[in-house]
C-alpha cells in the first residue's frame, strides 16, 4: 500500500469510527488503534488540556500488541504536559502539528530516556480542535525514524478538527 493510500484509509478509518457515534471514551481509542494500524505507528496517545489548570494530561494510549513499552505506557499515563513543553505541550502551543525525526535527539522531550530505553524513536502530534480552541493533542511513535511527511500531518489535521466537531457533539462536553 503506497503512502498515500494509508493515509486515506486511516481517514476512512476514522470516519467510520466516529459516525457510529460511539461514547467519547470509547471513540478515541478506536481512532488510535485505527490511525496506528493504517498508517504504520507503534504507539498513539491522547492528551486533553484541562482548562483549569492549562496541561495536558493522558486519557488514553494504544500500541501494537507485539510492542512492549511498560515504562513508556506507565510514565505517559503519568505526566503531565504545560504550553511548550513536550510533543503534546509544543502541538499545544503552536496549535499546529509537529514531527519530531528523532525523539532520543530532542532536548524538549520529556520522555526521552525511556523512549531511548524502550526503542521509540520518531515522534509526531496534531492538535484536536473543539470550536476554535485546541483542546487537545494526538501523539504517535514510532520504533522506526520516518522523515517529516507534510501529507500526513495535513491529514491528522484534519482529523483533528473531525474528531473537534465530534467533540462538539458529545453532550457530556457542552
Amino acid at each position: 500500500m503506497d503512502v498515500l493510500q494509508s493515509h486515506t484509509k486511516a481517514l476512512d478509518a476514522v470516519n467510520q469510527i466516529l459516525k457510529e457515534s460511539l461514547p467519547l471514551d470509547h471513540a478515541i481509542p478506536k481512532v488510535l488503534q485505527a490511525l496506528c494500524e493504517n498508517i504504520g505507528w507503534d504507539v498513539g496517545a491522547e492528551w486533553t488540556l484541562n482548562p483549569k489548570t492549562n496541561r495536558l494530561h493522558c486519557l488514553s494510549l494504544w500500541r501494537q500488541p507485539e510492542i512492549m513499552c511498560p515504562e513508556f505506557e506507565r510514565l505517559t499515563r503519568q505526566m503531565t504536559f504545560e504550553t511548550g513543553v513536550g510533543l503534546p505541550g509544543r502541538v499545544l502551543s503552536t496549535a499546529a502539528p509537529a514531527w519530531i525525526k528523532e525523539v532520543t535527539k530532542d532536548t524538549n522531550f520529556p520522555r526521552i530516556v525511556v523512549a531511548n530505553k524502550e526503542g521509540l524513536l520518531c515522534g509526531f502530534g496534531f492538535p484536536v480542535w473543539k470550536s476554535s480552541e485546541v483542546v487537545g493533542v494526538l501523539e504517535f511513535f514510532s520504533r522506526t525514524v520516518w522523515k517529516p511527511d507534510p501529507d500526513l500531518l495535513k491529514t491528522m489535521y484534519s482529523i483533528g478538527s473531525q474528531i473537534g466537531q465530534f467533540l462538539q457533539k458529545d453532550s457530556r462536553l457542552q
